[in-house]
């Protein structure tokens, strides 16, 4: 069977996304959770669906949902959703950030 897991960084971006798209409307905050779910499952059916992105590490692949991007990885029996970013904000820095801790 094939699934997806989610990084507890990934968790904490959901969070987040959740919390400023609810200032405008909880139904329009679940709804875009609601379809960054979705896409997770679209994924894990077609993991090579998304772009190949080895300028921010070996094996990340990106995929755009609305204005979020959803960064993953490929893994047995499906996916790792590593985070879900803003599609404005510096993606490397976070990334490099990310690396040093």
């Amino acid at each position: 069977m094939q699934n997806f897991r989610i990084s507890t960084a990934a968790e904490s971006d959901l969070t987040h996304i959740w919390i400023y798209r609810a200032e405008s409307g909880e139904t329009q905050a679940d709804e875009l959770i609601e379809k960054l779910v979705e896409q997770f499952t679209v994924l894990v059916t077609f993991p090579e669906a998304g772009r190949n992105r080895p300028e921010i590490k070996e094996g990340l692949r990106s995929f755009v949902v609305e204005h979020h991007v959803i960064f993953y990885r490929p893994i047995d029996r499906g996916i790792e959703v590593v985070r879900i970013l803003y599609g404005t904000r510096d993606i490397e820095s976070v990334f490099s950030d990310n690396a040093s801790k």
